[in-house]
């Protein structure tokens, strides 16, 4: 999943490395008149990235030095994270070690994709299920948050059986795929059969729907609770994509 960088990004990425080494400003533009000409990549494009990046406050001077900012991300960059942007996420993985609201952005960040994604599953499931069913499919998560899934819905497969959809959505690069599931979650879904994880992947815009997990695929993924005093409320979880299921909605 790595694409080729534009020249504009590469050069954000430039100086994001200098700002990371806390590299002195001088010794910053030196470098970058040093640094070989390419189309889009000489001396005045690489100081007017600088400065742009100075602008957004992505970086600051302190006492002469290149520093990353602890400001909020410029939304150029939060909304190429969303889309699914490759080149937005190496940016933002120079940054995010560093950046110290980088856990509050993630939960906005996921948020935001989380809905996307889940209006992506109904529209699918619309243009697979034949109308008189459409009635049938609730984007449940829309009134309630603690259902244990956000959609409920007639089975692609078979009509007459009812699905509870868990939605999970990544537009980060990755040959793993990387989610949050609550407890609450995983307690439904190990009440009903019919419960299953639903993967979204989001890149340059586009929803792909990844396929799906049912509760055994998780269930050794599972944080165990060892005492009734120290229960888990929330964990990560790293699949890789290939265990994902085709075609069983």
């Amino acid at each position: 999943m790595i694409d080729n960088l534009s020249p504009w990004d590469e050069m954000v990425l430039e100086v994001l490395e200098a700002a990371k080494q806390r590299l002195h400003k001088k010794d910053f533009d030196l470098r970058a008149r040093l640094l070989p000409t390419d189309i889009g990549k000489s001396y005045f494009d690489r100081v007017k990235v600088y400065d742009q990046l100075l602008l957004d406050q992505v970086i600051v001077i302190d006492d002469g030095l290149l520093t990353i900012s602890n400001k909020e991300i410029p939304g150029w960059l939060f909304n190429g994270l969303k889309e699914g942007s490759t080149a937005s996420w190496k940016i933002f993985e120079k940054i995010e070690p560093i950046w110290e609201s980088a856990n509050k952005f993630n939960r906005i960040l996921l948020e935001e994709i989380g809905l996307a994604g889940e209006e992506a599953v109904v529209t699918f499931l619309k243009e697979s299920l034949p109308s008189e069913v459409h009635d049938r499919i609730y984007h449940i998560s829309l009134t309630n948050d603690s259902a244990g899934f956000d959609i409920k819905t007639p089975s692609i497969r078979n009509n007459t059986e009812t699905l509870f959809l868990e939605v999970k959505t990544s537009s980060r690069p990755s040959l793993n795929f990387n989610f949050y599931i609550s407890r609450n979650e995983a307690r439904v879904a190990s009440l009903n059969s019919n419960w299953l994880l639903v993967g979204v992947f989001k890149k340059d815009g586009v929803h792909q729907i990844l396929g799906c997990l049912t509760y055994d695929q998780i269930l050794n993924f599972l944080p165990i609770n060892g005492h009734p005093d120290g229960l888990w409320e929330s964990c990560k979880i790293k699949i890789p994509i290939s265990f994902f299921n085709k075609n069983i909605l």
